[in-house]
């Protein structure tokens, strides 16, 4: 929204972010911004982020009840109304690209959710690309982006979408 203020080309932003912050920054491109469609970015990239909150418990995340009690404001139940407006999945529209890397081992936020926002965004038309690390190297949270075929798939993706020089972060 602020991208003439600032000197920036809006068309080459994009958000990323690890775990809580793949959710935000699926979110920034998902979600209508209440002040008007320039608050949005149309290139995500999401890294073991959390999705879809309205899938069991040990399908999400290994701290769930106690992450939305705190992000709720209360202890559960929770009504589905309320995990919908958490869960980016519900927000999936065709006018974004969005780049996931999960580790299928992943044991604090559970690959399903690589899995399911992928689907989701497939279903809605978006322009999806997934990156979802098995074996060893997929036993990682914080660090999948590490592993060299995350690297690469995020400058290509970057590099794509936005002109990235491919050479720095």
């Amino acid at each position: 929204g602020n991208a003439a203020r600032f000197r920036v080309d809006p068309a080459r932003i994009a958000s990323l972010g690890m775990s809580a912050g793949a959710h935000l920054a699926t979110m920034v491109a998902l979600r209508d911004d209440p002040a008007g469609p320039a608050g949005r970015v149309s290139t995500a990239v999401n890294l073991d982020g959390e999705h879809d909150m309205t899938m069991p418990p040990d399908r999400v995340m290994a701290n769930f009840v106690e992450i939305l009690t705190k992000v709720m404001g209360h202890p559960a139940p929770w009504s589905e109304a309320e995990l919908r407006d958490i869960s980016t999945v519900t927000f999936a529209r065709p006018d974004v690209a969005v780049l996931t890397v999960h580790g299928a081992g992943d044991d604090n936020v559970y690959v399903a959710q690589g899995d399911r926002i992928t689907e989701a965004l497939r279903a809605a038309g978006a322009e999806v690309e997934y990156v979802r690390i098995e074996g060893g190297d997929g036993n990682c949270h914080s660090d999948c982006w590490k592993v060299p075929i995350a690297t690469e798939a995020i400058h290509r993706f970057l590099d794509r979408r936005l002109s990235h020089d491919g050479s720095q972060f």
